[in-house]
């Protein structure tokens, strides 16, 4: 059982225009772990996600989806907004072994938990604990890893039929390659329908494969489940991996992480679409004060990256970019870093709009 903690009020720090005009109030946005994801997503570095909404997270594999979504748990098991949902952990594919009270904290180790039918063996069984948890009325967030890893039971029950018709000699009954996105279309345009009445929420995790039939010009990745993933989500959030990271230890290089690349392709949220990058240690987790540095590094016009040093003005610094992390870290200054990535965010976008008189009035 979790002890309970006191109620805290999430500080929003808004980018230039406001918040979006949507019915959430400040403290029920729900942070991703980056600061600077939560700007790509919602304008704001309080949260990139809100209640009511279905989230997509394709991606290759190794490329930090899985740890997005167990952040936003963590992220919600320290926001009192969230202190009533069930953090519900569909994880089909048993590919989560990391230490999840090491990385996300007790908290959210206390309160993750499986579906109410158990780990999901069909896609029809999501559905079904799905429904089951919004007709009990507790709100929750449910996680879904993955899409990929969710077979339909319908296409296996063709398939088995398939077989008998050929083993007798028989036509076969048809391409079952399509239940899936069948059942996405029929189930998810109800789902994002009832989510929004007890403030619940949905992230769908997608694998993604070569598209081969993508030709010169077409999309050079896909995903399975068909196009209502995208319809029906509110920001679909696209995962690379970039460079990996490394730390030399008596003369050798060891991988410590990732880069992880995410790219915002669909954004009912802010509204634009964005591309950002953070490092994902091993034994750490999401390397937000450090991402912070360097994306002020190369977008601020006072900070400046001179071989191994950093001058940082706005913390009256100037030297190595570790002793600066360890300085915001130890002495408790994230607010003020998170209020000068804001403001540069905001003085670019600013930059990008266009510098015309409004159609209308």
């Amino acid at each position: 059982m979790a002890k309970k903690k006191s109620a805290k009020k999430e500080t929003i720090i808004p980018a230039t225009g406001g918040l979006p005009s949507l019915p959430v109030e400040q403290g029920e946005w729900l942070g991703s772990g980056s600061t600077l994801l939560n700007l790509a997503c919602s304008g704001h570095t309080g949260g990139a996600f809100y209640p009511g909404g279905i989230f997509h997270l394709p991606g290759d594999s190794d490329t930090g989806k899985t740890w997005i979504c167990m952040s936003a748990f963590a992220e919600a098991a320290q926001n009192p907004a969230y202190d009533n949902h069930l953090l519900v952990y569909d994880n089909i594919e048993q590919g989560t072994l990391m230490d999840i009270r090491a990385c996300f904290g007790q908290r959210a180790a206390d309160r993750i938990q499986q579906p109410p039918r158990g780990t999901s063996q069909w896609l029809e069984d999501v559905y079904f604990s799905i429904d089951e948890l919004l007709d009990a009325g507790q709100p929750f967030i449910y996680v879904l890893d993955s899409m990929d890893a969710a077979d339909s039971q319908a296409a296996q029950e063709r398939a088995a039929a398939d077989k008998e018709a050929r083993d007798a000699g028989k036509a076969p009954t048809g391409a079952y390659k399509t239940e899936k996105a069948v059942i996405n279309s029929a189930r998810l345009r109800t789902i994002s329908q009832r989510l929004p009445a007890n403030k619940s929420m949905m992230f769908v995790i997608s694998q993604t494969r070569d598209n081969l039939a993508g030709g010169m010009f077409g999309p050079t990745k896909r995903y399975s489940g068909g196009k209502s993933l995208k319809y029906y989500t509110r920001l679909q959030m696209w995962f690379s991996s970039g460079k990996a990271l490394h730390k030399t230890v008596r003369g050798k290089k060891h991988h410590i992480g990732i880069t992880c690349k995410v790219r915002i392709a669909k954004n009912h949220v802010y509204g634009r679409r964005a591309d950002v990058e953070f490092p994902i240690l091993s034994h750490y987790g999401i390397d937000d004060t450090g991402s912070c540095i360097d994306w002020l590094a190369a977008n601020s016009n006072t900070w400046k990256k001179r071989d191994l040093s950093i001058d940082a003005p706005d913390f009256d610094f100037s030297g190595t970019k570790a002793k600066l992390v360890s300085m915001i870290e130890n002495d408790g200054r994230h607010k003020e870093l998170h209020m000068v990535v804001s403001q540069v965010w905001s003085e670019i976008n600013e930059a990008l709009k266009q510098d015309r008189p409004s159609r209308y009035t």
